[in-house]
C-alpha cells in the first residue's frame, strides 16, 4: 500500500528490462540514449518514421529526467489522481519497450526479404 515504492519499483523494473535485452549495465538516461538514440541503437521500433522513433526514445528519458529522479532523490508527495497519472505513463513506457525490437532482427529480415 506505498504507491511510491510501487512506482520507483516499476521504473527499476522498466531498466532492468532494457538492460536484459541489451546487456548493457547502464542506468536512466544513459541506458535509454544508449539503447534508442545512439548511431547505432539496439532497439527500435518499425513501420514508423524516424521521428517517431525519436520521439518514443525521448519519452524515456524525458520521463525518467522528470519523474522517476525526482522520486528517487527525495520524499514527495503527490495528490492519488498524480500517482495514477505517472502510473499510466510508466504503462505506456513498459509498452513501447514491448514493442521495440532489436535493430540486428530488423537488418536480418532485411536482407532474407521477410519483414
Amino acid at each position: 500500500n506505498n504507491p511510491d515504492n510501487s512506482i520507483l519499483s516499476g521504473y527499476r523494473r522498466l531498466e532492468d528490462s532494457v538492460r536484459s535485452r541489451t546487456r548493457l549495465q547502464e542506468h536512466s538516461t544513459k541506458l535509454f540514449s544508449k539503447v534508442f538514440l545512439s548511431n547505432q541503437p539496439l532497439l527500435t521500433w518499425e513501420d514508423i518514421e524516424d521521428s517517431e522513433k525519436i520521439g518514443y526514445a525521448n519519452l524515456f528519458n524525458a520521463t525518467f529526467m522528470s519523474y522517476r529522479n525526482r522520486r528517487a532523490h527525495r520524499e514527495i508527495k503527490l495528490q492519488p489522481k498524480e500517482l495514477i497519472q505517472e502510473f499510466m505513463l510508466l504503462n505506456h513506457l513498459f509498452t513501447l519497450e514491448n514493442r521495440a525490437v532489436p535493430v540486428i532482427q530488423i537488418e536480418t529480415d532485411q536482407s532474407t526479404g521477410l519483414l
